[in-house]
């Protein structure tokens, strides 16, 4: 019998503290939600979006100071470039969504899933998740810097040359995902497993990168990058 050897996995802290698998709460959906079009929903100031299903459509430029959704369904629908200052969004499942350069500075998500959605230039900054999945979401050069994670997983999602630096991940998981040329300094990769995910050229230093576990090619990448010569 041929025994095959499973590939090797390298660890920046010996005394490793990974997590068990990050447990995520999905969304609280009811079956009777109000089906509606898009141009039935008024995004104006201080709305209060509950209980609804929306399928395709684009609509109106949004550029407001708050807005609440929640326990609704969002699909194939075109938030490119809205502006809401102040965005909650309660038990929401986002899919086929673009939010291509929307900016929700501080926005607050709880229980909510992304579903391949575009995420482009979407700003995030300073905003607090709780409970998220974003799963197979292109969310190349998006801007995560200084927002707060729990309980939230990333998964299959293109997160080249994106933005997460300073942000405070907490039961958190990245699974095969790009994060090629990702923005990362100052944020602590202890206990999370990016074996599986590519992050060839990622800006992060040693201290950032302590007790993440990698692949022998990842760990051999990441020696080059902090200048050191690696015989194999």
């Amino acid at each position: 019998m041929k025994i095959i050897k499973q590939p090797k996995k390298w660890n920046f802290n010996i005394d490793d503290q990974s997590e068990s698998a990050v447990k995520i709460m999905q969304p609280d959906l009811s079956d009777g939600l109000n089906k509606l079009n898009i141009t039935d929903i008024e995004f104006i100031e201080g709305a209060d979006i509950e209980g609804v299903e929306v399928t395709e459509g684009r609509p109106e430029p949004i550029d407001i100071k708050s807005c609440s959704l929640k326990k609704s369904v969002f699909k194939n629908i075109l938030f490119i470039e809205s502006d809401i200052k102040k965005l909650e969004v309660n038990n929401v499942r986002f899919e086929h969504c673009d939010f291509s350069n929307a900016v929700f500075t501080g926005a607050v998500i709880h229980r909510a899933e992304f579903v391949n959605c575009k995420m482009l230039g979407t700003n995030l900054v300073e905003a607090v998740l709780r409970n998220v999945t974003f799963k197979d979401c292109k969310c190349d050069y998006a801007f995560f810097s200084f927002a707060n994670f729990k309980q939230v997983s990333f998964e299959g999602c293109d997160l080249s040359q994106s933005d997460f630096q300073r942000a405070v991940l907490a039961k958190f998981a990245f699974s095969k995902c790009n994060l090629s040329m990702a923005q990362c300094s100052g944020v602590s990769f202890r206990g999370l497993d990016i074996a599986d995910c590519e992050i060839e050229g990622i800006i992060a230093g040693p201290d950032d990168l302590k007790g993440a576990s990698v692949s022998a090619h990842q760990a051999v990448l990441l020696a080059q990058t902090f200048g050191l010569n690696v015989k194999l």
